[in-house]
C-alpha cells in the first residue's frame, strides 16, 4: 500500500439505498479480505468536490469471487476526518460504478 496522503474534500449524499442490503456473506468476505471485520451493511454517499478516475486498489473482489452482486468491488484505504476526528475507512468503487462518474 502506498503511504501517500492527500485530503479529498466532498458533501455526503443520499444513496439508492443499496448498501445496506448487502448480503451477510459478501461483508464477511469483504472483511476477510480487508481486515475490517466489524463491518456492518451501509455506506456513506460522498460526492467529491473533484470528481477524479484514479483509484488506488489496495483490495478487491472481482466479479468471479463477489457469488452475491453481479460486479466487482474494488477498495482503496482511507480515512474519513470531522470536527477534528478521523477514523479509518475503505473507499469503494464498484466495477458497475452506479453514478458513472468518479
Amino acid at each position: 500500500m502506498n503511504d501517500k496522503t492527500e485530503t479529498i474534500s466532498g458533501q455526503t449524499q443520499d444513496g439508492i439505498g443499496d448498501g445496506k442490503h448487502w448480503e451477510p456473506g459478501l461483508m464477511q468476505a469483504i472483511g476477510e479480505r480487508t481486515g475490517f471485520r466489524l463491518l456492518r451493511p451501509g455506506t456513506l454517499n460522498i460526492r467529491v468536490a473533484e470528481p477524479r478516475h484514479d483509484f488506488r486498489v489496495d483490495w478487491q473482489l472481482d466479479q468471479a469471487e463477489n457469488r452475491w452482486r453481479h460486479e466487482g468491488v474494488k477498495f482503496q484505504l482511507c480515512s474519513l476526518s470531522r470536527n477534528g476526528r478521523t477514523v479509518p475507512a475503505l473507499w469503494m468503487r464498484t466495477t458497475t460504478d452506479h453514478y458513472r462518474d468518479h
